[in-house]
């Protein structure tokens, strides 16, 4: 126990400042109506909502037939779920795709 405090207390002032940094980030995508890319995973979960295809997807569905996700491995959990409604409704039309792991 006394190493993990040690080791929490050496890198303390880090931790401050990513915190600070992060509260700043997010107060400036905020104030300019931005969002990053690591953000997407999440907001598009929110859109989908637990629907077998969502609007985006049916859309996106249509102009694409094929998938190909490569480092499926790495895929987490938030992300699958957003990919699955797409690649059902392509396996269900009859279109290939394929999960890479290498």
């Amino acid at each position: 126990m006394a190493l993990s405090a040690e080791a929490a207390l050496s890198n303390f002032y880090a931790f401050g400042l990513l915190t600070d940094i992060a509260r700043k980030l997010s107060e400036y995508k905020r104030e300019n109506n931005l969002m990053l890319l690591a953000d997407a995973p999440q907001f598009l979960n929110g859109i989908i909502q637990n629907s077998d295809t969502p609007f985006i997807y049916e859309k996106a569905g249509s102009f694409y037939r094929n998938f190909l996700i490569d480092e499926f491995q790495d895929t987490s959990g938030l992300q699958w779920k957003n990919f699955q409604p797409l690649l059902t409704n392509g396996l269900d039309s009859g279109y290939p795709s394929l999960m890479w792991a290498m």
